[in-house]
């Protein structure tokens, strides 16, 4: 008897974050290819993924300290969802 997996590829995990009475659903590392996981290991990417699910404008006016927040809350997230953390491949 083979073994078999089925892949539930529509379940989408995500950190919402929110800020300002406003939700922001980012998708978990358990989300992303594994290229764009990959390039996460550099800061420049770093912001142009969180960039993308917060808005520029957000992302403009958020502090170095927020940011920290939400950039933690994600990588123990994704961690805690796969064991992979940020920087790791």
């Amino acid at each position: 008897m083979p073994n078999t997996l089925k892949l539930e590829r529509n379940k989408r995990e995500v950190l919402e974050v929110e800020i300002e009475g406003e939700i922001y659903k980012i998708p978990l590392g358990t989300e992303l290819k594994r290229k764009e996981l990959a390039g996460m290991k550099k800061e420049e990417n770093v912001m142009k993924f969180f960039e993308k699910y917060l808005g520029k404008e957000l992302m403009d006016d958020l502090t170095v300290g927020e940011l920290k927040q939400i950039i933690n809350a994600w990588s123990e997230a994704t961690q805690k969802a796969s064991g992979v953390s940020l920087g790791e491949s």
